[in-house]
């Protein structure tokens, strides 16, 4: 008898019914009705012109022949199986070059750890780490993938970068897979909507792709890789849409632009900033996170619990100093020229100067300044 093509559609049937023991079983794992497949093993039976199965009314066996054929046949099925798994697979398999371009908090104390499980599961992917302060042109300098902490900055007007953390790369491809720009206050995703002006400085509305898909008010959880990932709305400190990101199991808070380990910070008062409230979220962060906590600043080195808390008492007493002068009757020009800030002045910055630490301590405390020009440029 020669070959008839048409017998390899019932050979998967053949060997779901030998491996199930029964019409009904290899129906169920193949979602088909026990009829179909009695007639699948009958039309399979009449083109190979032999018995396969004894049938009774309470069982199933196979014939001598049966046996014979499917003993045949069997290592082909299982290499057609086995084929077929290897062929999908590949079409889905990660490989390739991936750049991740990452700060050196969230590179050394969250990345780093994970990265030798993730290249054991990806042994076809190369990564290329590149550990910068700035989040920087992700497209032109060729990065695949980002976790800096300007997307952890909800009122950072360069809100544009804020989505690539997931993009080219997919996410399978991406090493821990931290997606924050998906999950931004709301008033800071309506911020990027519409632009907005911080310091006399104008930002022009982020593209729409640009923009957050996942908000939240309050706070937010996210589950990746065995590590407990919070991010709590911290209100009116550097902005009103901070965030401050704790990696529970690393023991590790991302504060952002909510710390400037080291200078005067930047508060946004134009944007829900608040000097006094930034104090208070430092003091409310301070009393939860351990001594050895590992603690990412928005700029400057990676910081302690001490160091936040020196930072937290710059603020404080800086504060109560021209606090103190303006209820004396000092204007800000006074508080300037009798230089009631200088036993701060380490902190100064050639961003946040000492003088312009007096501005926005001046202000937050009730007092008014001459409007600065705008001008149109980003803030970093």
């Amino acid at each position: 008898m020669g070959f008839d093509r048409r017998s390899l559609d019932g050979l998967g049937v053949l060997g779901a019914v030998v491996e199930a023991g029964s019409f009904v079983r290899a129906g169920e794992a193949l979602g088909l009705t026990q009829s179909a497949v009695s007639r699948a093993v009958a039309r399979l039976e009449d083109r190979v012109g032999v018995r396969l199965f004894r049938r009774t009314a309470r069982s199933i066996s196979l014939t001598d022949e049966g046996r014979r054929f499917y003993e045949s046949v069997a290592p082909h099925l299982a290499a057609i199986v086995d084929a077929t798994t290897e062929a999908g697979g590949s079409s889905s398999r990660v490989r390739g070059r991936l750049r991740v371009n990452v700060d050196a908090g969230i590179g050394q104390f969250v990345l780093t750890p994970r990265l030798q499980p993730f290249l054991a599961q990806h042994p076809d992917l190369a990564v290329e780490i590149a550990a910068r302060d700035r989040m920087g042109d992700l497209v032109r300098d060729g990065f695949d993938v980002s976790g800096c902490k300007c997307i952890l900055d909800a009122g950072c007007g360069n809100g544009r970068y804020s989505k690539f953390l997931l993009s080219e790369a997919g996410g399978d491809a991406v090493i821990t897979g931290f997606d924050y720009s998906q999950q931004m206050l709301q008033r800071a995703r309506k911020r990027l909507q519409s632009g907005s002006t911080a310091a006399g400085r104008s930002t022009p509305p982020a593209p729409k792709d640009a923009l957050p898909v996942i908000t939240f008010n309050d706070r937010a959880t996210v589950h990746i890789n065995g590590e407990d990932i919070r991010a709590i709305h911290m209100p009116h400190g550097h902005t009103d849409g901070d965030a401050v990101i704790w990696f529970t199991q690393s023991n590790v808070v991302h504060m952002g632009d909510d710390f400037f380990n080291g200078t005067f910070p930047f508060v946004d008062i134009d944007n829900g900033g608040s000097v006094r409230g930034l104090s208070m979220n430092l003091e409310a962060i301070i009393a939860q996170i351990r001594d050895d906590t590992k603690v990412i600043p928005g700029h400057g080195p990676l910081g302690d619990k001490a160091t936040l808390r020196t930072f937290a008492e710059m603020i404080r007493t800086s504060s109560a100093a021209v606090d103190a002068a303006m209820r004396s009757g000092k204007t800000l020009d006074q508080i300037k020229q009798q230089k009631v800030l200088d036993p701060w002045s380490k902190w100064a910055s050639s961003f946040i100067t000492v003088d312009r630490w007096a501005d926005t301590l001046y202000r937050d405390l009730g007092g008014t300044l001459p409007p600065a020009p705008a001008t149109s440029t980003q803030h970093h």
